[in-house]
């Protein structure tokens, strides 16, 4: 009994093993989209966002990047749908290579730094942001995304002040003047830090002044003003005195 149920094991794991070879044997399914041009494929992905199917427009977008699609143009929408499908560490992932190859590509770095803003990687989107304004300083959003890190994520506002200043003076009429010059009157309004000097008042300083001291370290008191009629009554004659 025990040798008969061995050996039906036996034979299944020998039939297990040929199905595994076969199988393995095989020739790998093609892929449907093997034959599909870089053309079409980004075409139908940008299709599949408007659709609001955004894992699919990104597998489709990154298909069509791998066949030959040229990546600097494929890039602002494959970030676009992996930012609407709340993938922001897979933008990042697409975009970061690309910067490697194109430092110079300012309005990029712009877009990294406020994906990391966004994921709460302060530091990281505070060193492009740094970039940005040095490569574009007369670009006026840098400056206040700069300024508004320093402001609510640093609480920094001495640091976060110049920053908006800059953006008022490239942009008086911009999107986030508002903001930004009530960020400076915040600055103006604020308590000075803890240990910080303070100019005292003119009472504070009049009362603030010790009084004059006489010779031998007393107090000294000021003499009385005479009244007319004292200063005019005549002086009684010194006795002794010479006729």
């Amino acid at each position: 009994m025990t040798a008969r149920i061995g050996a039906a094991l036996f034979a299944f794991w020998l039939v297990a093993c040929g199905g595994a070879a076969a199988e393995s044997g095989r020739e790998p399914m093609p892929d449907p989209l093997d034959g599909v041009e870089a053309q079409r494929l980004y075409e139908h992905g940008v299709a599949l966002a408007h659709r609001g199917d955004h894992l699919r427009a990104e597998q489709y977008i990154r298909a069509a990047i791998e066949r030959g699609y040229d990546r600097g143009e494929a890039l602002p929408m494959l970030i676009q749908v992996c930012v609407a499908a709340s993938r922001l560490s897979a933008a990042v992932h697409h975009a970061e290579p690309y910067l490697e190859e194109h430092p110079d590509d300012w309005a990029l770095r712009y877009v990294v730094a406020s994906l990391h803003l966004g994921m709460g990687q302060i530091a990281q989107a505070k060193e492009h942001l740094e970039r940005v304004i040095r490569d574009a300083p007369d670009e006026p959003d840098p400056w206040f995304a700069l300024g508004t890190l320093h402001f609510e994520h640093l609480h920094d506002i001495d640091r976060a002040r110049p920053y908006f200043e800059r953006y008022l003076e490239l942009a008086p009429e911009g999107n986030h003047a508002d903001e930004a010059r009530s960020a400076v009157e915040v600055h103006h309004l604020a308590p000075p830090p803890e240990g910080a000097e303070v100019a005292p008042t003119e009472d504070a300083a009049a009362e603030a002044v010790p009084p004059a001291e006489a010779p031998g370290g007393a107090a000294a008191t000021p003499a009385p003003i005479p009244s007319p009629a004292e200063s005019e009554a005549p002086q009684p004659e010194a006795q002794g005195g010479t006729s």
